[in-house]
């Protein structure tokens, strides 16, 4: 039997993360997002996020993520204060997570630390031997100090074959 071929593709033409409000302009952002992708052609998204105060003047009590996804399940929100009530809605874009932080973190240079993570079968899709994964890519990314991503899938889907779009510091360990 041949070995699996994995395609993996990505797309800039998704619109991912994109934070509202204002906080590009008082905040600094920090995103880790991994997706671990599975057999089941399910893929958990996790996004690990700090936001970085950047004056004395303004905090943040609120945050919505809009996703590039309708269809999400599993939905997870986190700050250092536990767990947090979201509210998802959908749109044209995706669905928009939207949740109040417990705790207010306030000063200059002091860091929300927020996650989310929720699942998603809009990432994956075995065609037989071939495995096609659509990463999103970032709305608006002037409005990161960084964006970070991580992609697992099972060892036995091989070596990516075919990358489309440019990827800075593309590195590759086994299965990631």
């Amino acid at each position: 039997m041949k070995k699996i071929l994995s395609l993996f593709v990505f797309f800039v033409f998704f619109i991912v993360f994109s934070p509202y409000a204002n906080a590009e302009s008082n905040f600094s952002t920090y995103y880790n997002v991994t997706y671990q992708v599975a057999q089941d052609e399910t893929t958990k998204v996790t996004l690990n996020v700090d936001l970085i105060n950047d004056t004395t003047d303004f905090y943040a009590s609120s945050y919505s993520v809009q996703t590039g996804f309708r269809e999400i399940s599993n939905i997870k929100a986190s700050d250092l204060g536990g767990n947090l009530k979201y509210t998802a809605k959908k749109n044209d874009k995706g669905t928009v997570l939207s949740f109040d932080f417990n705790k207010k973190i306030v000063g200059i240079n002091n860091t929300q630390k927020f996650e989310v993570s929720f699942t998603t079968g809009e990432i994956a899709k075995n065609y037989g031997s071939i495995w096609e994964v659509n990463i999103p890519g970032v709305a608006d990314q002037e409005d990161y100090s960084a964006f970070n991503v991580r992609v697992d899938v099972p060892q036995d889907f091989g070596k990516a074959e075919i990358i489309k779009t440019l990827v800075k510091d593309l590195k590759t360990s086994k299965n990631f």
